[in-house]
């Protein structure tokens, strides 16, 4: 073999190295990001095992029930105050089980309207019965 052809052998010899490089390189890459890949799925992996190996989480507490705040005598007074009557002259009212009986001691002629729309706006409802006409309203609010 001649120095030519051997030149030209070293030639080819080196620019195939060159190549193959190239391919290794492009290689390596590929293997980095498919290792990468790989460790985030284990990490998934492992992640879900670990939670689906803790106990569930324990239901929040119940939270005591709050006390309904009941109305009182005293506010059926306020609310017919609050229309400019006078609750302890007109009215008669009285807390019996869980409501409150409101009756009027005379004919209240006109105030009868300003008391009764008073009244319903704080639930009362009116019974009317000639002298024993009377409003009953709950002493637990309604929801709402």
């Amino acid at each position: 073999m001649s120095y030519v052809d051997l030149a030209a052998a070293i030639r080819e010899a080196v620019q195939a190295m060159r190549e193959l490089k190239q391919q290794l390189s492009r290689l390596e890459g590929f293997l980095r990001e498919d290792l990468s890949w790989r460790q985030a799925i284990s990490k998934q992996i492992r992640n879900q095992k670990e939670r689906a190996q803790q106990p569930p989480a324990a239901p929040a507490p119940a939270r005591a029930p709050q006390p309904i705040p009941q109305l009182t005598e005293e506010d059926v007074k306020n609310c017919v105050r609050g229309v400019g009557l006078d609750p302890d002259a007109l009215l008669s009212i009285v807390a019996v089980n869980n409501e409150i009986m409101v009756t009027p001691k005379m004919y209240l002629g006109d105030q009868w309207a300003a008391a009764n729309d008073a009244l319903k706006a704080i639930g009362a409802r009116w019974y009317p019965a000639g002298k024993t006409s009377h409003w009953k309203i709950s002493k637990i609010p309604p929801e709402g």
